[in-house]
């Protein structure tokens, strides 16, 4: 079975949020919370959090408009980032994963522009 999580952060008021949309043919699950340290750290949380939900062995394509998600899935970053990369690639070694890049906020997909309006709720 394929999965698709669509991933967002936000910075709002000086709070932020993140969200995410996970999909495969029988499931659609949509998910929100406080971010942590930054854009970049939220939406690798909202990442995370997603793919924690995808059972092992399981192809997941990620769609992200974070370049630091993306290096952080080739082993980049540092300190508190560093922990949350260390995550992830634990993460890909137990899943078969795939990433798109998106336009920035709301995109052109429905299902981005989603995650992009759950991490707002997150923080209003």
């Amino acid at each position: 079975m394929v999965y698709r999580l669509y991933a967002d952060a936000t910075l709002k008021d000086g709070r932020f949020g993140w969200g995410l949309v996970l999909k495969s043919e029988d499931l659609t699950i949509e998910s929100s919370g406080p971010g942590s340290r930054g854009v970049n750290q939220s939406e690798l949380i909202a990442v995370l959090e997603g793919l924690r939900r995808v059972p092992d062995a399981s192809e997941v394509i990620v769609h992200t408009d974070s370049v630091y998600v993306l290096q952080a899935s080739r082993g980049h970053g540092r300190g508190f980032q560093g922990y949350l990369r260390e995550q992830l690639l634990a993460q890909l070694q137990r899943l078969n994963v795939s990433f798109i890049k998106v336009g920035k906020g709301c995109g052109p997909c429905a299902d981005h522009r989603q995650a992009h309006h759950l991490a707002r709720e997150a923080v209003a």
